[in-house]
């Protein structure tokens, strides 16, 4: 059974990307955020957010507009800065992450081995995409390419975090 999808990536031993700035919003420095997690709580106002190359800021209003969320944190005051974070990662720690999402985060995964139902290794999970309707496993296979595994259940057949290992059936193979 495919797990629960809370954030695509992991950046760092410590923090998980929960977001993307993708411009301003407006003259006071408020942000327009690509949210990469389930999680709604991840943006509520008082919540602490690591800006990338920026440091921690505080979230002082949220509101949301057709899949984006605008954030004004704390220190961004207009435009110019807001505009000046364009592509930047929003991330938490990993561990205050996993302690608000029952079973386990997408980060978990990266760098989980992948191999077929026969025990065949497939190469080692380097990425989760989320492009839409379903998430995609990036694989970075064996012989140094990619393989993308869409995240399903009918693909995804065992995940085992203690081991690192996960068993699936690539499409192919259905």
């Amino acid at each position: 059974m495919a797990p629960r999808s809370t954030s695509r990536s992991i950046s760092g031993p410590d923090r998980v990307v929960v977001g993307v700035i993708r411009g301003a919003h407006g003259v006071r420095g408020e942000l327009r955020v690509a949210p990469d997690t389930d999680n709604p709580e991840r943006f509520v106002t008082g919540r602490v957010l690591e800006v990338d190359g920026l440091g921690q800021r505080k979230i002082r209003s949220v509101r949301g507009t057709k899949g984006d969320v605008i954030l004004g944190l704390e220190g961004i005051d207009d435009r110019d800065a807001a505009e000046g974070l364009r592509g930047r990662d929003l991330r938490v720690p990993i561990d205050e992450a996993r302690r608000e999402t029952p079973g386990h985060l997408w980060a978990d995964l990266v760098g989980m081995s992948v191999v077929t139902e026969a025990g065949i290794s497939l190469g080692v999970l380097s990425e989760v995409l989320r492009p839409g309707g379903n998430d995609v496993f990036v694989v970075r296979t064996d012989a140094g390419g990619e393989l993308l595994l869409p995240a399903i259940d009918s693909v995804v057949l065992e995940v085992d975090i203690t081991e690192r290992r996960m068993v699936v059936r690539p499409q192919e193979q259905t």
